[in-house]
């Protein structure tokens, strides 16, 4: 989508939130990113989580970051019709 939009590569960064802001995304897509951000950090670097990442998530857990991973990704397929 960053490229998309601002036609050139983002930042080297797997920081959802600087890729947000980079974008002026809307605050209620900002709030996902704000509670995804932790864990795609965990499960991007492993040693970060000071265990087995796969782990740390119960099946609760991953429905409800699947859910707001979801709504980030319908925003962004809209965001890319446009």
């Amino acid at each position: 989508m960053h490229i998309h939009k601002k036609k050139r590569l983002s930042v080297k960064t797997h920081n959802l939130l600087t890729l947000g802001k980079s974008l002026n995304i809307p605050q209620e897509i900002f709030k996902l990113l704000y509670d995804l951000n932790p864990e795609f950090f965990v499960t991007r670097h492993p040693d970060a989580a000071n265990g087995v990442p796969a782990e740390m998530f119960d099946e609760e857990s991953a429905d409800r970051h699947l859910k707001k991973a979801e709504k980030v990704l319908k925003w962004i397929q809209e965001e890319m019709i446009e």
